[in-house]
């Protein structure tokens, strides 16, 4: 798994809005994005998604671009964001019993 003390925390930042970005499509009916579309949407280079998207393992196609549901899964596998995580709550009032419950 990767050690996500080493990835910068500017790519982190990137694959979460690619997540939701993805998300939405996803929702929206979308099965293929290519990289200059999500590119648009996440406001940065065609090339840079391009880097992200192979460094989450996933691959595309010229004629079909990237899979959605590949993007979205590869980067949840990725951030490893389905294990669990370590949670602390301080000042548990009315929205902290809320949260717990």
């Amino acid at each position: 798994m990767v050690d996500k003390n080493k990835i910068p925390e500017k790519k982190i930042n990137r694959l979460i809005l690619y997540r939701k970005l993805v998300r939405n499509l996803i929702e929206d009916g979308g099965a293929n994005i290519f990289s200059y579309k999500l590119a648009k949407l996440a406001g940065c280079s065609a090339d840079q998604v391009r880097r992200d998207v192979m460094d989450i393992g996933c691959t595309g196609s010229n004629a079909h671009g990237y899979n959605l549901e590949e993007i979205f899964n590869g980067i949840d596998t990725y951030l490893d964001t389905c294990k669990n995580n370590k949670v602390v709550l301080v000042g548990v009032g009315n929205l902290g019993r809320s949260v717990l419950n």
